[in-house]
C-alpha cells in the first residue's frame, strides 16, 4: 500500500514535470518568435523612445501567448501541471519571456556580428597578402633605381600611393648604343591601374625599337583597342645617344620634363600632340631634340608629384618643384632625386597618387 502510493506520486511529478517543460517551451518559442519579428519587422518603425516599452510589450505578449498555449497543450495530453492559469502567472510568464528573448536575442546578434567581424578580418588578412604578394611583384617588373653606362648615369624613384601603383618606368639599349627612357602614368590606382601598367611594360620594348614619336603613335593604336572608353596612358619615351650627345623627346601627355644645365633650369617643350594614349585612335605623335652637354640632366616626373595636394589644401605646382630644382640642380644625381622626394615630403604634401622621378646624366 505505502509502495503503491509511492509510486502514484512519483508518476504525478513526472507528470507536472513534463507539463512544465511543455509550457516552458512554449513560453521560450513565443519569445523567440517575438523577438524575431520585433527585430525584423517593427523596431525601425518607431523611434527610439518608444523602442523599450514596445519590445516589452512585444516580448511579453509572446511569453504570456506561449503559456496559455503550453498549458492547452499540456492539459490535450494528460499532463495536468499544477500551475493555473490565472493573471498573476500569466503576467509573470510575460515578464520571464521579455528577458529570456531579450537575452537570447542579444546572444544571436552578438554571435552574427562576431562571426562577421571574424569573416571580415579573414578578408582583410587574404587581401594584405595578395596586395603584398602584389606589390613584390610590382617592384620586381621596375628596374633598379640606380643605372650607369658609358656616357650617362640614371637615378630613378617610384612611391605608390595605394600599394600598388599605375606608374611605370623602364629603361633598355638599343644595339646602336642608344638608351631610352620611358616613363607613363595609368589613369586610375591600385590593382586596376597596375595591370594596365604591366601590360603596357612588356610592349614597350619592342614599339621604342623605332624613333620615339613612331613609337608612341604605334603604341596608341594598339592600346586604343585594348583599353576601355575611361582608360588611358600618359606616357613619354626619351632617347639618348651618348655617341653625339643628341637628345629626342615624345610626349604623350606626361609633364614637360626639365633639363638642368650650367644655364639654369628649362622645361623642354614637344610640340604637337600631347593626348595620352588610347584616348583616340589616329593620333600621330611628333618629337624634339636636343645635343646635351657633359653634366647636363633631363629630369622626367609624373603628374603625382607637382600636383600633390599641400596641407592648406593647395596643390605643390610645378612652380614650387621648378624651384625646388634649381635649389639641388648642382647636388650629385642620387641626391639631387632623394633631396626631391624629400623636400616635397616636408611642405606636408598628402600622397593621393604615385610618385615616380627618373633623372638621367649625360657624362
Amino acid at each position: 500500500m505505502g509502495f503503491a502510493a509511492y509510486g502514484r506520486v512519483g508518476l504525478d511529478e513526472v507528470g507536472e514535470l513534463i507539463g512544465g517543460g511543455i509550457i516552458g517551451t512554449c513560453v521560450n518559442a513565443g519569445a523567440l518568435l517575438t523577438d524575431w519579428g520585433w527585430f525584423t519587422l517593427l523596431r525601425r518603425r518607431f523611434a527610439a523612445p518608444a523602442r523599450w516599452l514596445l519590445q516589452f510589450l512585444t516580448l511579453s505578449l509572446g511569453g504570456t501567448a506561449g503559456y496559455v498555449v503550453g498549458n492547452v497543450v499540456a492539459h490535450l495530453l494528460g499532463y495536468n501541471p499544477t500551475v493555473s492559469l490565472d493573471a498573476q502567472r500569466v503576467v509573470f510568464f510575460g515578464f520571464f519571456a521579455y528577458l529570456v528573448g531579450s537575452l537570447i536575442g542579444l546572444f544571436d546578434r552578438q554571435s552574427r556580428r562576431l562571426a562577421e567581424s571574424v569573416a571580415l578580418v579573414k578578408d582583410q588578412e587574404f587581401a594584405a597578402k595578395e596586395l603584398e604578394v602584389a606589390r613584390n611583384l610590382q617592384r620586381r617588373l621596375l628596374p633598379p633605381d640606380r643605372l650607369e653606362g658609358e656616357g650617362w648615369r640614371l637615378e630613378a624613384r617610384h612611391a605608390a600611393a595605394h600599394g600598388v601603383a599605375g606608374d611605370l618606368w623602364d629603361t633598355f639599349s638599343s644595339q646602336a648604343g642608344g638608351q631610352t627612357i620611358a616613363i607613363g602614368d595609368v589613369a586610375g590606382k591600385g590593382m586596376a591601374a597596375s595591370l594596365i601598367m604591366a601590360s603596357v611594360k612588356a610592349v614597350l620594348p619592342l614599339m621604342a625599337r623605332s624613333n620615339v614619336d613612331r613609337g608612341l603613335s604605334d603604341l596608341n593604336r594598339r592600346l586604343h583597342g585594348d583599353l576601355g572608353p575611361r582608360e588611358f596612358v600618359a606616357l613619354a619615351l626619351l632617347r639618348y645617344d651618348p655617341a653625339n650627345r643628341e637628345l629626342e623627346l615624345a610626349s604623350a601627355g606626361i609633364p614637360d620634363p626639365w633639363l638642368l644645365s650650367r644655364h639654369g633650369v628649362e622645361t623642354l617643350a614637344v610640340d604637337g600632340p600631347r593626348l595620352p594614349l588610347g584616348s583616340m585612335k589616329a593620333v600621330e605623335y611628333e618629337a624634339t631634340r636636343r645635343t646635351l652637354e657633359p653634366g647636363d640632366r633631363v629630369v622626367l616626373v609624373t603628374d603625382g608629384l607637382p600636383e600633390a595636394t599641400r596641407a592648406d589644401g593647395e596643390p605643390l605646382g610645378y612652380e614650387r618643384l621648378t624651384r625646388l630644382l634649381e635649389e639641388r640642380r648642382d647636388d650629385p644625381l642620387e641626391e639631387l632625386v632623394e633631396s626631391l622626394f624629400q623636400s616635397v615630403g616636408e611642405l606636408g604634401v598628402q600622397v593621393d597618387d604615385d610618385w615616380t622621378v627618373v633623372a638621367l646624366e649625360a657624362l
